[in-house]
């Protein structure tokens, strides 16, 4: 007590008799104390952080506002450069990154240090829908809630239910193929596509036609994939820069991203809306949800809260809209494999060989095309027609070459023929290709291990959930070596698990052969799951089925129908390092555009 007491002498002499001020002091003084106090308690303060840049201390790690864009990437950093565990800070927010397996194992999976609280951050998710006050399955604060919709979901993603579905998820791709087919007849040649974009129709579709069960044509699957991608990787960026949430809730005119916003969560609550009336209408007709109906529609229905009451319109409205944006996980993993697929050539023939192994491969198009050019000939009864080939140049010659040699029109006509008889061919080669798959069955899949070797490192390199799994500390919890404090966020680094070089040899590389290995997917030492694209424990994704059973449908599709290259506009490799950004998924600014060529 006689230092105390000397301090307090010290002040009072200081203080010249000005009671507040002395007052204020000791105040002040003893808030340090019981800082000091309480920071002794939990180990967590002693956890390694990146040093507070001046004059910003009283705001925190402001890198993480920063690097919003990049965050994924500086997370990585700090762990390669202070540990699996990297305290930081962000005005009032504490939180502990975790890219230590065997830890974020006991974070996410149910036993002693299980955290199963997601911080109130994950509600500005809720700006989506528009509908403020309602939750859906992503969003639930109250776990009861939530438990009760995932436990009604679940029957819906099932693997015997996922499979059920195998048929829609070919017709849907089938879809895009034609699409696809359709710009490469129109260009007479190779066409450059924003895949993630087209694969995203294909996945939304599938949720639509398949698990919900509406009628072609109910949402426009252009206007939907447009605002779904929009939608979540702007609301993702709310997390770290919430000014921006209060201004889409509060003041969406003033911005030209925010009327969009504004415009696009408009449109998403509409849809959700009369999805909800659509199947209010379909089940009282029927008398009910039938027991034995556990599509995504007869689930939905089914949901209760925590209390077994029916939640009101706006609640299950909510859930229907989470369901609508739910699909934009599978393009970004499509499109990442798809990308790492089509810069090696090699690869892309390896996989090749493992197709035609397995029987799904299409017929040749030079033969169909040799065959349809030779009855187009005896026709037209001209020489004009004799070269399709030398048509098709001179249709990626553009109007100005057909103007100069005076033939523009009769250039226009071949240029029409030699694309319908492509359209023609390119029909055939999909139906075909389109048939085999049928015939094959699901189960095809698991006789292409190069092809998921490929999917699950691309799933490493660029997982679909690389924002992490955040988890509220609610009670004093041990991570690994540190003791931490009610109100902390602990962060299992998702992103980083996977990419640390604490965790993986030579992370940065695309090694499809490191899945020849068994159990590569944990820890060698620990043995604890270090391929966590999905998350773990009871909130880990609830349609990872359905998400690996499309992935890889799609991808073989794709591949069997296709050979695909970088397109130039990309600028190589590094260019789409330099536009790569992360949303709820990792991104490339103005899209990844990679060129077909229909393979012959």
């Amino acid at each position: 007590m006689e230092p105390l007491s000397e301090l307090y002498s010290a002040i009072e002499a200081h203080s010249s008799g000005n009671a507040g001020l002395l007052l204020a002091t000791l105040v002040l003084g003893a808030l340090l104390l019981l800082l000091s106090l309480h920071r002794s308690k939990y180990s967590y303060y002693s956890a390694p952080s990146p040093p507070l840049r001046a004059p910003y201390w009283l705001f925190g790690n402001v890198e993480m506002v920063e690097r919003v864009a990049d965050r994924h990437r500086l997370y990585t950093e700090w762990h390669e450069r202070f540990g699996p565990f990297v305290r930081v800070r962000i005005a009032h927010r504490c939180m502990l990154l975790v890219a230590d397996p065997a830890a974020a194992s006991s974070i996410l999976v149910k036993g002693p240090g299980y955290v199963p609280r997601k911080p109130s951050e994950y509600t500005a998710f809720d700006v989506a829908h528009g509908l403020q006050g309602y939750n859906g399955m992503l969003t639930h604060q109250d776990e009861g809630t939530w438990r009760a919709a995932r436990r009604a979901i679940a029957p819906a993603f099932t693997v015997s239910e996922v499979k059920k579905q195998y048929p829609v998820i070919l017709g849907c791709m089938g879809d895009t193929m034609h699409t696809l087919d359709t710009a490469i007849a129109a260009a007479g040649g190779p066409a450059d596509f924003d895949i993630e974009h087209h694969v995203l129709i294909a996945t939304n579709n599938v949720i639509g036609r398949g698990f919900l069960k509406l009628p072609e044509g109910f949402i426009d699957p252009e206007q939907q994939a447009r605002d779904v991608s929009f939608i979540m990787a702007t609301a993702s960026r709310f997390i770290c820069e919430p000014w921006r949430w209060v201004g889409h809730l509060y003041l969406p005119f003033l911005t030209a991203e925010g009327r969009r916003m504004w415009s696009a969560r408009r449109r998403l609550a509409g849809w959700g809306e009369s999805i909800y009336d659509l199947l209010q209408q379909r089940y009282a007709a029927a008398g009910g949800v039938p027991e034995d109906d556990h599509s995504l529609a007869g689930c939905l229905m089914r949901i209760t809260d925590k209390h077994g009451n029916k939640p009101n319109r706006g609640a299950l409205v909510a859930e229907i809209c989470d369901a609508l944006t739910a699909s934009e996980t599978v393009p970004s993993s499509i499109m990442w494999t798809l990308y790492c697929i089509a810069v090696r050539p090699q690869l892309q023939q390896q996989l090749q060989h493992e197709f035609a192994a397995t029987g799904i491969t299409s017929s040749t198009i030079a033969a169909a095309a040799a065959a349809n050019s030779s009855s187009s000939t005896t026709c037209n009864g001209s020489d004009d027609a004799a070269s399709l080939r030398d048509q098709g140049d001179l249709a990626l010659a553009g109007p100005e070459t057909f103007s100069a040699s005076g033939k523009s029109s009769a250039a226009a006509g071949v240029k029409q023929q030699a694309a319908a008889v492509s359209a023609e061919v390119l029909q055939q080669r999909r139906q075909r290709l389109l048939d085999a798959f049928a015939a094959a069955g699901p189960e095809v899949l698991k006789q292409l291990p190069l092809l998921q070797a490929c999917l699950y490192e691309a799933m490493r390199l660029y997982p679909a959930g690389a924002p992490g799994a955040p988890r509220m500390v609610e009670q004093p919890t041990r991570v690994g070596p540190y003791l931490l404090p009610p109100g902390v966020i602990v962060f299992p680094n998702l992103y980083a698990i996977m990419n640390v070089s604490s965790n993986w040899q030579q992370p940065e590389q695309f090694q499809p052969e490191r899945w020849a290995q068994e159990h590569a997917e944990k820890d060698p030492i620990t043995g604890a799951a270090r391929w966590v694209p999905f998350s773990l424990g009871p909130k880990a994704c609830a349609g990872q089925n359905l998400a690996m059973l499309q992935s890889k449908a799609h991808l073989a599709m794709l591949l069997a129908g296709y050979e695909w290259s970088l397109a130039p506009r990309m600028g190589g490799e590094a260019g789409v390092a330099a536009r790569t950004y992360l949303g709820v998924t990792i991104k490339v600014q103005d899209g990844l555009w990679l060129t077909a060529t229909p393979r012959a």
